[in-house]
């Protein structure tokens, strides 16, 4: 059996934090999944991320930096 869902702990909760073709500039265009270009995808966020994490700024344990690499 598949199940296409995120299972958390209960008393937790998900939330994304950012989803393929977001925006990453005030310029990005229109994310438009049949319509991808490479330069398009250079201003929105990729696709199959092969690392994510988040790294502290040294400030306290609730803000930090969202570091990611993906493939697209």
């Amino acid at each position: 059996r598949t199940v296409d869902t995120v299972t958390v702990p209960e008393g937790y909760r998900w939330d994304p934090i950012i989803r393929w073709g977001d925006p990453l500039f005030a310029d990005s265009p229109e994310f438009e999944i049949a319509n991808q270009t490479g330069e398009s995808q250079s201003k929105q966020f990729g696709y199959n991320c092969d690392y994510l994490n988040v790294i502290s700024d040294g400030r306290n344990d609730r803000t930090g930096y969202l570091v990611t690499s993906h493939e697209y």
